[in-house]
């Protein structure tokens, strides 16, 4: 019984580490992050977003919010970045964890990536700026998407 009990606490604790991560929280939406991310409190005043970056800076993931207007949709919007803001921007599209439509502009150089997440019912719209090395992840990391 206690060599039973000696292997189930061990799954547990090893267990706890394959489940543990970095979620990232803002006001409009929640994901997984890259681990070393943590809140950027002077980023994020200077941006007017909600910004988590790593100690060496060597990326950044900022959070805002995009007031929904009339018939603009989050794909429209995308659509609009991919073609004017970012020259040659690849637009793509995906769901979030919860549901939630997300519409990814990577950069032809793929160091950001803008993601504009909602239903096109919603009343604001997440929007997610990926930089430089978190830029590779922002796909896998918007898979775990949640809108508040």
């Amino acid at each position: 019984m206690k060599k039973i009990f000696a292997i189930f606490a061990a799954i547990a604790v090893s267990a706890s580490g394959v489940f543990a991560a970095n979620r990232l929280s803002s006001s409009v939406a929640s994901m997984e992050g890259p681990e070393g991310y943590s809140f950027n409190k002077a980023l994020s005043d200077r941006l007017g977003m909600e910004v988590y970056a790593p100690a060496d800076a060597s990326g950044a993931i900022s959070f805002g919010a995009q007031e929904a207007a009339g018939d603009v949709t989050p794909s429209a919007i995308a659509t609009v970045l991919a073609n004017a803001l970012m020259k040659d921007g690849v637009h793509s599209t995906m769901t979030a964890a919860d549901g939630a439509p997300v519409h990814m502009v990577a950069s032809a150089d793929g160091l950001t990536v803008l993601a504009i997440a909602g239903d096109k019912k919603a009343s604001r719209y997440a929007v997610v700026i990926f930089r430089d090395k978190a830029a590779a992840q922002a796909s896998a990391l918007l898979k775990s998407l949640k809108m508040k």
